[in-house]
């Protein structure tokens, strides 16, 4: 089958007949929810390919099959996926049209979800609101919206270029659903105001256009047979990556922002590319074996398709505790409770650092020797910003991880450390502190940057005096 000419699909008899006593059975008993089973986990950067004849393989990051979900379709090819923000998986079951829910250990939960579908669905997007969109290649080729639970809520019928919106994308407006219509243009439909817009791509790229996703930053890469293409947020053309031999068809981002990746429809073979260098396109990570003959779709999790909405939330405590009374010299530890979260509760780090600033409220204190405690749920770096040395007055310093490569879910990670407080003078002082905090996220997080208002601790620091032993006493 030659999905890229506009040729009648050839359907081998045994498939065939599995499609129609699907279809029989759904027609009899409608959607079949599926008791739970003991999945794999979907973790960070975990690719999933649609390898057809209704399965999907669950990949990790350095290639290995770690599982292979089955669609219930036996669709031959298996296309663009889907996760929202419970982790679920939906599937597009390109030739039995129509989808599959997974949840977010692999266990199908729903077959088939969403629908009727008129020909082909694609690709699907979860928007903010947790409504997913599913494009068509074929037939009617329009953009159908669903909710959660695949009710149908709006249909939506954009122009076309060779053939439907098969390929789709939503851009963090929520609004702007980019498109290819396997002809060599990204096109642009405003799902808000149901309008065709201008097309996205100024002018025609080469080859015929099919997956893409759209960056953080606005970029948007595609996928369009002989090369990925890399596009400016205004649709003009910034890179190209050409990989030889391959007939490039399906594509997704990366949650560390700074590659994607890209499949041989043909060859099964899986790349990871750097977008800034554009090493990866020699060598394939994985090369997909299982179900039919083509790689149809990828998938990675992790990348939210959907803009967040980011909180930073820092408790900070001292031991001792507020408004104690401490001589000279005490040996303060401090707790750090940094909460980070999103509207999808899933943020996974790239590198986060926290500074720390200290200010008298009166007097003259000095902060000393700051160190981090080992007990630390992270492992933390410090680095003191003052240059006159480790002795500091209304200065700061920085915390960072030791390993900023390696992204770390941040649900509550807990940081302890302990100063040194010296008092030059004989006056109580009570030491304030300000923080703030900024976490590099994944692809589609950016950067969270807090500032934390000030938090009192309390701890009054005051001179120790020796006691007067000028005088001899008698008995």
């Amino acid at each position: 089958m030659k999905r890229f000419f506009k040729s009648k699909l050839v359907i081998s008899p045994v498939v065939t007949v599995a499609l129609l006593a699907s279809t029989l059975l759904m027609a009899l008993v409608g959607p079949i929810h599926y008791a739970h089973a003991s999945g794999v986990p979907y973790q960070f950067g975990d690719v999933f390919a649609g390898v057809g004849n209704g399965l999907i393989d669950h990949y990790s990051p350095t290639g290995t099959l770690l599982d292979t979900l089955n669609t219930g379709s036996a669709s031959l090819e298996e296309t663009g996926m889907c996760f929202d923000a419970a982790g679920n998986l939906r599937s597009t079951n390109w030739t039995a049209n129509n989808m599959s829910e997974f949840d977010n250990q692999g266990n199908r939960i729903q077959f088939p979800w969403g629908g009727p579908f008129n020909l082909h669905p694609e690709s699907c997007v979860v928007d903010s609101s947790g409504n997913v969109y599913v494009g068509q290649e074929d037939g009617s080729g329009n953009i159908l919206k669903f909710t959660p639970a695949g009710t149908l809520l709006n249909t939506y019928h954009p122009a076309p270029e060779s053939r439907g919106a098969g390929p789709i994308a939503l851009e963090s407006n929520q609004c702007t659903m980019l498109y290819t219509s396997a002809g060599n243009l990204v096109k642009s439909f405003n799902v808000c105001t149901n309008t065709q817009n201008a097309n996205f791509t100024p002018i025609p790229l080469g080859g015929q256009c099919w997956a893409l996703a759209i960056r953080a930053n606005g970029e948007v890469m595609v996928a369009c047979t002989t090369h990925v293409y890399r596009l400016s947020a205004t649709g003009t053309v910034i890179q190209t990556y050409p990989i030889s031999g391959e007939f490039l068809f399906a594509l997704d981002l990366d949650p560390d922002g700074t590659h994607f990746w890209v499949g041989g429809y043909h060859s099964k073979k899986v790349y990871k590319v750097d977008i800034a260098t554009g090493t990866g396109t020699t060598a394939p990570v994985f090369t997909a074996t299982g179900g039919g003959p083509f790689l149809s779709g990828l998938a990675v999790f992790g990348k939210t398709q959907t803009p967040l909405t980011e909180t930073a939330i820092l408790n900070k405590t001292s031991d001792p505790h507020q408004d104690s009374v401490v001589p000279d010299g005490t040996k303060v530890r401090y707790t750090l409770n940094l909460t980070v979260f999103n509207s999808q509760n899933d943020i996974q780090a790239k590198k986060i650092t926290m500074t720390d600033a200290y200010a008298p409220a009166n007097g003259t204190t000095f902060v000393k020797d700051c160190s981090v405690d080992p007990d630390s749920m992270a492992n933390w770096t410090l680095t003191n910003n003052d240059p006159s040395g480790l002795t500091f007055t209304g200065k700061n310093f920085t915390l960072s991880q030791t390993n900023p490569s390696m992204p770390v879910p941040l649900k509550a990670p807990v940081l302890h450390y302990t100063c040194t407080l010296l008092n030059s003078t004989n006056a109580k002082v009570e030491v304030k502190n300000t923080a703030q905090a900024q976490i590099v996220g994944n692809a589609n997080e950016g950067n969270i940057l807090s500032n934390f208002p000030e938090v009192d601790i309390f701890v009054n620091c005051q001179k120790h005096e020796e006691p007067d032993r000028t005088h001899t006493h008698l008995r």
